[in-house]
């Protein structure tokens, strides 16, 4: 796959025969680029403009070939599979790279930022560098940040007051998701995504974090919908490469390669245009979004912080390291 194409010899050849008319050169490197992510979605655009990109700043050398909608498997298997070098490159949740860097852990923390801003100004100038060694060390490159969105609470009812969650039950997804439900005495139990729809509808869960981006296309708005912005996380992703691939690409395409990822600035305005236009559609067609007040805002990151020494020791590996170079990154970013 990666060695120069029959197609790109034929043109080299036809150029020394008389009368024969050179065509263009095919590209010397495909790139298998995997993501979870539905095709006809906004991270499905973005995949198609990073390949676009990709063709562009190599001129011509390197393509991307996407497989989206999880055509090779979860996001927990196709990473792993980049990592062994069997997949060249993905766009992936920090939810589902934990998997393989189980500190993105952190990422999952309630109310640990301020707000969104502050999120991006550490992810982008403080956190990024420090996560970088630890994707080598699984054998990965880590590329840029992408966007997720925020993780807000969807139900049958208001949860905008904390005491509103006591008592209640939730999906957990991870032993950091675990804590925070137990710090709001609200219970919680692991329950795959497929399932979600019919656990609201049985009672099984009274409410279940998730992205509007997921909430409103998947239909789980018309089972609950109460949506309730609880400010709690605005969740990063992460494009990553195998860095067995990587190093073996030339100087040059390795560059390209750097060039064709986005900015994660125009990724997250992406994502959080297209927030606002599924909210004000859930609300149009009679569902209900809650706006938390500052007051309810400042009571959740009070019950929030109980859980944060914790999560690292539950995380383990660099996680309290990480907190530590974040809390600093918020010390130089505001909040505003």
């Amino acid at each position: 796959m990666r060695a120069l194409t029959f197609g790109a010899l034929a043109v080299a050849l036809s150029s020394m025969v008389p009368g024969t008319a050179p065509r263009a050169a095919e590209p010397e490197v495909t790139l298998r680029y995997v993501s979870t992510a539905p095709a006809k979605s906004p991270w499905g655009d973005q995949a198609r403009r990073w390949a676009e990109s990709l063709l562009r700043e190599s001129q011509g050398r390197v393509k991307g070939e996407l497989f989206l909608s999880g055509q090779l498997g979860s996001e927990q298997d196709t990473i792993s599979q980049i990592a062994r070098g069997r997949i060249d490159i993905g766009g992936f949740s920090t939810a589902g790279a934990q998997l393989v860097v189980p500190e993105l852990g952190i990422f999952s923390l309630g109310h640990f930022f301020d707000s969104i801003a502050q999120s991006d100004c550490v992810l982008d100038n403080h956190l990024g560098p420090a996560i970088e060694p630890l994707f080598e060390e699984k054998g990965l490159v880590f590329l840029g940040w992408v966007e997720v969105g925020e993780i807000n609470l969807a139900g049958k009812r208001s949860l905008a007051d904390p005491k509103d969650m006591i008592g209640l039950k939730t999906v957990a997804y991870s032993k950091v998701a675990k804590n925070t439900w137990n710090a709001y005495k609200t219970y919680s139990s692991f329950i795959g995504v497929p399932d979600w729809p019919s656990a609201l509808q049985t009672g099984l869960v009274d409410f279940i974090a998730m992205p509007v981006a997921q909430y409103v296309p998947s239909g789980i708005n018309k089972v609950a919908p109460v949506y309730t912005r609880s400010a709690s996380i605005d969740l990063p992703g992460v494009t990553v490469m195998s860095k067995r691939v990587f190093d073996g690409l030339s100087e040059a395409d390795q560059l390209a390669i750097r060039r064709a990822q986005e900015p994660a600035t125009k990724l997250r305005e992406e994502i959080r245009s297209l927030e606002g236009s599924l909210r004000d559609a859930h609300v149009k067609a009679g569902g209900t979004v809650i706006e938390i007040t500052e007051e309810q805002r400042r009571a959740r990151q009070e019950i929030m912080k109980t859980t944060w020494p914790m999560a690292a020791e539950t995380i383990g590996g660099e996680a309290a390291r990480l907190m530590e170079i974040a809390e600093k990154g918020k010390a130089q970013c505001p909040a505003g």
